[in-house]
């Protein structure tokens, strides 16, 4: 396919990678993020007052 393009494999190849590369950072860095999250959550369970709504009277 990339003969017929005109293109050179290594270039298709480096940039393929290069694009797999980004690809890879987004998902890790908003997992890395998603982590952070639920560990400062995980942590401050129990630490502050938990407010009691009162069901509604009829």
């Amino acid at each position: 396919m990339e003969r017929l393009l005109g293109l050179d494999y290594v270039t298709v190849k480096n940039n393929l990678n290069t694009w797999f590369r980004i690809w890879r950072a987004v998902f890790g860095v908003t997992y890395i993020i998603g982590v952070c999250m639920f560990v400062y959550d995980f942590f401050k369970i129990g630490k502050e007052p938990v407010t009691v709504k009162q069901p509604a009277t009829i």
